[in-house]
């Protein structure tokens, strides 16, 4: 898949996912895929459902954001 490098303001990505860590109780690595999923209306893909990602699961359907498991 292609890299693309998507600019955008320091302060209100960092304020976005620090929202969504909080409102989904997810870590900050899990809430900074699911804010490039909700500005760029993409799915999240996922390799395993793990006790670990289980919240970003649950966030992803909360936030309306589809999740694709890769085989």
């Amino acid at each position: 898949m292609p890299i693309e490098i998507t600019p955008s303001e320091s302060i209100t990505a960092c304020r976005s996912v620090l929202e969504l860590t909080v409102k989904h109780t997810i870590s900050a690595y899990d809430a900074a895929y699911l804010d490039l999923a909700l500005r760029r209306d993409l799915p999240i893909g996922k390799l395993n459902d793990t006790r670990k990602r289980q919240g970003l699961r649950q966030a992803t359907e909360a936030a309306n954001v589809t999740l694709f498991r890769a085989r």
